[in-house]
């Protein structure tokens, strides 16, 4: 539902030119969690991220994400602006999997 439709937007301005490849990364890359598991979900992520490069801002990471209700991915994105030694590349390991009715994308 969400995933097919965040999915949809974004792979629009790519549909002329070449979508296939970007809907096939996009499907190998996102993960779609339960609506009711979402918010624990990035408080993990956030907690992860502070833990490595600000361990004094652990203890902030759940009203950070409850901040960003809804926006979680912009706070994420701030996150590894101001960290991006925390970014790392890795192939995917699981098989890609359609999204689960009522799922949101990470």
């Amino acid at each position: 539902a969400q995933c097919e439709s965040t999915m949809g937007t974004f792979s629009f301005g790519t549909q002329m030119f070449g979508r296939g490849s970007y809907e096939s990364a996009q499907r190998d890359s996102c993960e779609c969690i339960p609506e009711g598991e979402v918010e624990e979900r990035y408080v993990t992520i956030v907690e992860a991220l502070y833990r490595e490069q600000n361990p004094s801002m652990v203890g902030e990471a759940r009203n950070k994400v409850i901040a960003h209700k809804q926006k979680e991915w912009k706070l994420v994105h701030a996150l590894h602006e101001k960290y991006p030694q925390a970014i790392r590349k890795e192939q995917p390991t699981r098989p890609p999997t359609k999204p689960p009715k009522g799922s949101r994308e990470l």
